[in-house]
């Protein structure tokens, strides 16, 4: 079985078919589950490429499942920002 069919081991995600480690901001338990740890942002679609949330609001990054901002965040906009 490959990546792909079964997942990744805790501590990777599935990235273009293959198991990449998971980076600063991310929660990887395992079997493809990504989560974003709380003032980190990413993508539903890019959730390797995570993004710290700086400046005067970081709780507009709730972290949670990838795309995932505050309420009232527009989460197309690069980490929450509008």
């Amino acid at each position: 079985a490959d990546a792909a069919t079964c997942g990744c081991k805790g501590g990777a995600y599935l990235k273009s078919g293959d198991c990449a480690p998971c980076g600063e901001g991310m929660v990887c338990p395992g079997m493809g589950e990504v989560i974003i740890s709380p003032t980190y942002f990413a993508t539903a679609e890019e959730p390797g490429f995570v993004f710290q949330c700086l400046g005067g609001d970081p709780n507009r990054c709730p972290g949670g499942a990838p795309g995932a901002c505050a309420s009232g965040r527009d989460n197309s906009s690069l980490a929450c920002t509008r």
